[in-house]
């Protein structure tokens, strides 16, 4: 059966997507079904994240590639809310030194060219990384091995990882890539959606209505009540008790 035109003029379109719009958060909505009730209990297993430690790790515009991508769909809110993930990823699993998977979150992104494929972007992220590792405080040579290592190979599917680099360093990398998964419901294809059987962390499906309800709420400020996107992420955070 061939696909109709209106979908073939629509998935051209999402194809394209270079910032959330109306439409597409109007789509979204319609799709992002989530239960409060299991985000009330996902949020009693984890302990909020402290509100100036989520602030001193927020990518400044200057730290990406460009000025176009700040706002992009691999921009600034994609960030904050990957940072979010990755800390309630640690804090249920008991992952104490969380601070470097709040940085590795933070700047995965910041060397994208593109909202589209765009090969080698954790490389770049990490090179880019290596030569910036003065703007982050008392990091020891592990951390920075570690992150870098996370940022590489965040784009990079698991048959491709070098054995002994996830030996090393699968950890971060998995965190990360669970934490930027999570994100995906922001993404115009359902089948763009993440998905559980391909994150290498058992994460339970409350996180996924949560992360539903983050998306969701976080976007529909900034389209819809002109909210930065680092005001809209602390504001619904702080809302949900999610940062404190």
């Amino acid at each position: 059966m061939k696909m109709p035109l209106y979908l073939k003029i629509r998935n051209h379109i999402f194809d394209k997507l270079q910032v959330m719009d109306a439409p597409t958060l109007a789509w979204l909505k319609k799709r992002l079904e989530f239960n409060e009730t299991k985000i009330l209990e996902i949020k009693k297993a984890f302990k909020p994240l402290n509100k100036d430690i989520f602030l001193k790790f927020i990518p400044p515009p200057d730290w990406f590639i460009n000025s176009s991508r700040v706002l992009s769909i691999h921009g600034e809110s994609h960030a904050l809310r990957v940072m979010i993930f990755a800390y309630i990823i640690c804090n249920l699993g008991k992952i104490k030194n969380y601070e470097k998977y709040l940085i590795s979150s933070s700047i995965h992104d910041v060397s994208r060219t593109s909202d589209t494929d765009d090969p080698n972007h954790g490389e770049r992220v990490s090179q880019w990384f290596l030569r910036n590792t003065g703007l982050f405080n008392n990091l020891n040579k592990k951390d920075i091995e570690e992150i870098s290592m996370a940022v590489k190979y965040h784009d990079t599917d698991y048959n491709l990882i070098p054995r002994d680099i996830l030996l090393k360093f699968g950890s971060m990398i998995n965190v990360l890539k669970c934490a930027d998964a999570l994100d995906r419901f922001r993404l115009p294809k359902e089948n763009w959606f993440p998905k559980k059987e391909f994150l290498k962390i058992n994460l339970p499906d409350s996180l996924f209505d949560l992360s539903k309800k983050l998306v969701y709420e976080t976007e529909n400020l900034i389209i819809n009540k002109n909210f930065t996107p680092s005001a809209a992420v602390i504001q619904i955070n702080s809302e949900l008790d999610l940062i404190t």
